[in-house]
């Protein structure tokens, strides 16, 4: 699973369907990363592992510029797609581990859901720390393990029927609890730390569209691709469990962490 999220071919293959499916939903955490921000038109910022844009687009109506970086080409693309009437964005594909611009060019620097992939996520927020400018702050996001999130329960509960093996090794990311992001980020140089739980509420509309959602992230792809003819059988098992999960449900919390640090000014 770890190789899965480190490999830019598994992003490039959702690139679209992830825009359209888990957009919606990430849209809520990128903005409350922007109130807690508190951008101004002065500000540059910079994006990192900015998917198809659900932070840049929102960062790029206020701020001065937002530089976005992915290594994905295929979020890459659709970011360009999403913002191509924003004269202020620029985007490039890249690695968040080594950025490829110099020291102090940005005021605010978000990460959200990305860094946590990282292979070096710690090498990833010395670089934001490197990239802003003093007195600039960081943002960054992850999700709580899966058997904290009551939107992720039912999919844990009905793969571990269906398909146990799926999940003998869940995987296992960088700063799945406050405690882990906080010292994350004291670690990346950051002072004045502070992280927070954003729980939004989505509704339910069915167990139908909860799996249409559900079968488009980058696990699911590779998983179709690796049951082959099996899949068609598999998908209907899954969909039967979670019908039972999610009966008589209307709607689904979804919590994750935000943290924020700041670069002490000189």
């Amino acid at each position: 699973m770890h190789d899965l999220t480190t490999d830019p071919t598994a992003w490039d293959a959702v690139a679209a369907t992830y825009d359209r499916s888990a957009r919606p939903r990430l849209t809520e955490f990128s903005k409350e990363a922007l109130r807690w921000a508190a951008l101004t038109g002065d500000d540059e910022v910079l994006d990192v592992a900015c998917g198809p844009g659900t932070t840049t687009e929102l960062a790029a109506a206020v701020a001065r510029r937002v530089q976005s970086l992915d290594f994905s080409p295929k979020m890459i693309e659709q970011l360009r797609k999403n913002c191509a009437t924003q004269g202020n964005v620029t985007a490039c594909v890249g690695d968040g581990q080594e950025l490829p611009f110099p020291d102090q060019s940005f005021t605010a620097a978000f990460s959200m859901f990305g860094l946590m992939f990282f292979p070096n996520p710690h090498a990833g927020l010395q670089e934001l720390h490197r990239v802003l400018k003093p007195g600039g702050r960081a943002l960054i996001s992850s999700w709580v393990p899966m058997q904290d999130s009551p939107m992720m329960q039912p999919l844990g509960a009905a793969l571990g029927r269906v398909l146990p093996e799926a999940l003998r090794t869940p995987p296992r990311f960088a700063f799945q609890s406050a405690e882990e992001l906080a010292d994350g980020l004291r670690a990346g140089g950051f002072s004045e730390v502070s992280v927070r739980t954003f729980s939004p509420i989505f509704p339910l509309p069915s167990a139908e569209h909860f799996w249409a959602e559900s079968r488009e992230t980058i696990f699911m792809t590779r998983m179709r691709s690796t049951l082959g003819h099996e899949w068609a059988a598999f998908e209907t098992k899954i969909l039967g469990e979670l019908r039972i999960e999610l009966k008589g449900v209307k709607s689904l919390q979804m919590p994750g962490l935000i943290g924020l640090g700041r670069k002490l000014k000189e």
